[in-house]
C-alpha cells in the first residue's frame, strides 16, 4: 500500500534536503581540526582538505573515487560517516571518516541504488538516510549503522508519492 505524502510534505523534504546539504561539507575532529570535502561531478571524486583554523587556507589531503556524477556530500551527525550522492549512476556511496585524519574510506555497504537523480538528506538522529528520486518522486529510506554507514533499505521502501 503506497504511503501518501502531501505536496506540503514534498516541499518540507526538499527544504530539509537543502538545509542539510548546505551544512554537510565540513567536519571538526575531536582535537579541533577541521576538514572540508568537495564533491566533483566531472571526475566522480570527493576531494579531502584540512582547513587552517586561523587563515581558512586549505591543505589537500587526497581524493577518493565515487561513482559517475558525484553531486553532493552529507556528513552524519556523529561525524563518523559521509554519504555521497551520485546523480549519473543513481546511487549513494557511504564512506567512513577517520576522526583523527579526516580521510574518507569506502565502506563495504556501498554504493546503494536509489531512484533517478536523487536528492539526499540525513535524519537529525543519523539513523536514516533518505533519497528522493527526481524521476519518480519515490522516497528511498535506508537505515544506517556505525559499522558500515548504510546498513539496509527500510521495509516497504521506496515509498511512492501519490
Amino acid at each position: 500500500m503506497p504511503v501518501r505524502i502531501t505536496i506540503l510534505g514534498r516541499v518540507l523534504l526538499v527544504l530539509l534536503w537543502t538545509l542539510f546539504a548546505l551544512n554537510g561539507c565540513t567536519k571538526k575532529s575531536s582535537d579541533g581540526r577541521q576538514y572540508a570535502y568537495v564533491a566533483t561531478a566531472m571526475d566522480g571524486t570527493v576531494s579531502m582538505h584540512e582547513v587552517n583554523n586561523k587563515t581558512g587556507a586549505l591543505t589537500f589531503l587526497g581524493a577518493v573515487k565515487t561513482q559517475p556524477g558525484t553531486s553532493s556530500i552529507l556528513i552524519s551527525p556523529s561525524g563518523q560517516h559521509a554519504f555521497v550522492t551520485n546523480e549519473q549512476s543513481n546511487t549513494i556511496s557511504p564512506f567512513a571518516i577517520n576522526t583523527k585524519t579526516g580521510i574518507l574510506t569506502p565502506t563495504s555497504a556501498g554504493p546503494v541504488s536509489t531512484g533517478f537523480g536523487p536528492f539526499t538528506l540525513i535524519h537529525p538522529s543519523g539513523r536514516f538516510v533518505y533519497a528522493l528520486s527526481r524521476g519518480s518522486g519515490d522516497l528511498s529510506t535506508f537505515e544506517t549503522s556505525q559499522a558500515v554507514g548504510i546498513q539496509s533499505e527500510v521495509s516497504g521502501s521506496p515509498f511512492r508519492f501519490v
